[in-house]
């Protein structure tokens, strides 16, 4: 665990599923983000340091010609409610039913032009099934988790029977639920601007509290939950919240005082067997990169087409104190530390080097590397940590490591330490960005202070982007090396783009068009789209380029779109059901491989590509574990062996369709070349659906489908009923 931490300090990387469950070691310079949904991030600070010289908020005095550089609007452009003023009355969940007067009504699709319901058809109304399955079932207030099953579950099933909550087993994927839930927010803010009904304005408006609630659960402006629950005693459950039992860790923490966005009587609930039970609300902490990026990236267009200045109010609260909360740790003189700086090396350039382009910032030729650090809130940290939101972002390191003091290595271990996520210290951290060496931390912090700036009009965030990100780290040019380092497809983890994708889209959306903007319509295009994403057909990257981006920027605009579409076409259940949700079915590699369109094919890795991957690293005497992509042979159809008699598993050259993926909570940032699966109980987790049902209202949204145009969800009257 030292060696493998050791090497995201030095790096400035991102956890590589260090935590619970985690099983990578390898890890990107250039790309943020915890691995498994449940995992502990980590990143962090030591204790051995020279103290600051002045205060770390004091920004410095700006130059008489300082210019503004984030200048923004609202990321989204909502449209008039088409429904205003008519005797129709819109609704917000799919096929579903009310006696209103007397009258039995439900909610169908609507054909504003015509004034008639009609019947959706294609990727429009799988999206409306899932929109409808992804509120009834996925949801425990308001959380979006994966929904797992006390048995098998067949594919054609009806919604009557695989919904029964004695079907229900638990919430899994709790550790990922903020992405989640900030994701399902951005899909309604895209929805509402989309169709501008009140029934959409007020769904988006319960998702904007469920995010709200994740921040103000903690009682820390600023400091992110996982996911909030109740402890109960005993085994029971309810599919109406999320519950645990046990002993908690030193990351559960109950809930203070609850927030608006809690339900009245939150802890008192009826299990499945009837009996009325209570439990004791908590939250989970140690938030990671990837948690605050689904809901940072999704707040600033919600709030803005709700135009509501409460919300608008907490929003800009929480999205500002995120920001003042980093603390600054400078690592300096790396180079007079011979073996720090070959580690860096080592680390940022892998056995296949750090491939930079013509005129890219090169992270080796720094001589100082800044951490922005998020520290951990744990019984042990309690007392030094900062309840309240601090006045401004960190302009000046809190501490600095020196790297050509003797007491270098005792500094370096004491902030491994820190990193440990089975360790609660005083000084432990969450996780942290390296501005000045990883492109995707550029765009996080850069997109952070942009959202900052827009919600709170105080111009202390532009002058920290100017300043200080853009001055002082070189963002900018930073941003341009986000696709440098790509691991081996065979050893690749692919939650980074994604990750990047958003706050970026964000980015783009917020700002006017100007230097900036150019720039990082530059680094979407060349770095996260060219260089990694469409060799992975990642549809949902595609519609955000194509969206926010210039067409004369994008190379092959159109293959984009092709590629985005035809995904939209294709998602779907994948057990064979198209109007199905999409669950962990067993699909194995023979048949895959035997359905792979024609010119993809499934291959073995080469000896040097398994080398990139397993190839451990050294630093201060210490080998650094590796990505293990080989092992004992067990005689499946998948395996190629090795010339040591060792096996991995084969995938397939090319991406494979959205209809041969294997099962994943979303297929944007999981691997597109894996071929079959297997799962003991065979459709026994269900997926939000949120990939496709985002895909779909992105492609709305800019205009590129025409499917379900022109049409809202409104109450269809069906004849009289009796209440």
């Amino acid at each position: 665990m030292l060696g493998l931490v050791s090497l995201a300090v030095t790096l400035g990387c991102a956890p590589c599923d260090v935590g619970v469950g985690g099983g990578g070691v390898r890890c990107s310079a250039l790309t943020s983000g915890s691995g498994d949904p449940d995992s502990h991030g980590a990143g962090g600070v030591g204790v051995g340091v020279l103290p600051p010289p002045v205060d770390p908020t004091d920004p410095p005095e700006p130059a008489p010609d300082d210019v503004q550089v984030l200048i923004t609007h609202d990321p989204l452009t909502g449209v008039d409610d088409p429904l205003a003023g008519s005797s129709v009355q819109s609704c917000a969940l799919w096929q579903d039913t009310r006696c209103e007067g007397g009258r039995a009504q439900r909610c169908a699709a609507y054909d504003v032009d015509t004034g008639a319901f009609v019947a959706p058809t294609g990727a429009w109304e799988r999206a409306l099934w899932y929109e409808r399955w992804l509120e009834m079932f996925h949801q425990p207030d308001g959380q979006v988790m994966e929904r797992q099953f006390n048995r098998e579950t067949a594919p054609g099933l009806p919604e009557y029977t695989w919904g029964d909550p004695q079907r229900f087993q638990q919430y899994t994927g709790k550790g990922d639920a903020a992405i989640w839930t900030g994701v399902a927010l951005l899909s309604g803010a895209l929805r509402y601007a989309t169709t501008g009904t009140e029934a959409d304005r007020e769904l988006l408006r319960a998702r904007t509290e469920a995010v709200l609630t994740l921040f103000e659960v903690t009682g820390f402006p600023g400091y992110l939950a996982r996911y909030h629950y109740l402890l109960v005693d005993g085994t029971m459950t309810t599919p109406d919240h999320v519950i645990r039992n046990g002993t908690p860790d030193f990351l559960d923490n109950e809930i203070v005082t609850a927030p608006p966005g809690l339900p009245a009587g939150y802890g008192a609930f009826v299990d499945l067997d009837g009996v009325p039970r209570t439990g004791t609300p908590m939250w989970y902490g140690n938030p990671s990169i990837d948690q605050y990026s689904g809901v940072l990236s999704s707040l600033p267009a919600a709030v803005a087409l709700l135009d509501d200045p409460a919300v608008t109010a907490r929003a800009a609260e929480q999205i500002a104190c995120t920001l003042n909360r980093l603390e600054r740790l400078d690592i300096v003189n790396l180079d007079q530390n011979e073996a720090a700086r070959d580690a860096l090396a080592a680390v940022l350039q892998g056995p296949l080097g750090l491939d930079l382009e013509a005129g890219d910032l090169d992270p080796l030729e720094q001589d100082r590397l800044v951490l922005y650090v998020m520290r951990q809130y744990n019984p042990s940290s309690s007392a030094p940590f900062e309840e309240g939101c601090p006045a401004a972002p960190a302009v000046r390191p809190s501490a600095v490591i020196d790297a050509a003091s003797k007491e270098f290595v005792v500094d370096l271990f004491s902030l491994v330490a820190d990193l440990d996520p089975s360790q609660a210290r005083p000084t432990s951290i969450d996780h942290f960005y390296a501005p000045n060496v990883r492109g995707a931390d550029a765009v996080h912090l850069l997109h952070l202070a942009a959202a900052a700036m827009h919600l709170t009009g105080d111009p202390i965030y532009d002058r920290f982007a100017s300043d200080v990100l853009i001055e002082e780290f070189g963002a900018a040019p930073v941003a341009q090396t986000l696709g440098a380092l790509t691991p081996p497809q065979w050893c690749r983890q692919f939650y980074g783009e994604h990750i990047a994708a958003l706050p970026l889209w964000d980015l783009l959306a917020l700002l006017e068009d100007g230097p900036l903007r150019d720039e990082m319509a530059q680094a979407m295009v060349e770095e996260l789209w060219t260089r990694q994403a469409l060799g992975t057909a990642n549809a949902k990257l595609a519609m955000m380029m194509v969206g926010e981006v210039p067409a004369e920027v994008v190379p092959d605009r159109a293959g984009a779109v092709a590629i985005a579409l035809e995904a939209l076409a294709g998602l779907g259940g994948n057990g064979g059901v198209p109007l199905d949700p999409r669950r962990s079915y067993t699909r194995p590699f023979a048949q895959v491989e035997a359905e792979l369109p024609a010119g993809n094919l499934a291959i073995c890795p080469t000896e040097e590509e398994r080398a990139a991957c397993e190839q451990p690293l050294e630093i201060y005497g210490i080998s650094l574990g590796a990505t293990l992509i080989s092992s004992t042979c067990r005689g499946l159809d998948s395996e190629c062996v090795m010339a040591d008699g060792t096996c991995t598993t084969a995938i397939a050259a090319s991406a494979l369709p959205v209809e041969l993926r294997s099962y994943a909570d979303d297929l944007w940032q999981r691997s597109p070349f894996q071929v079959g699966d297997t799962f003991d109980v065979d459709g026994g987790v269900q997926s939000p659906g949120l990939d496709l049902i985002e895909l779909y209202w992105l492609a709305r949204y800019y205009g590129w489908t025409d499917e379900g145009a022109g049409t809202v969800l409104a109450w269809q009257d069906e004849g009289a009923c009796a209440r």
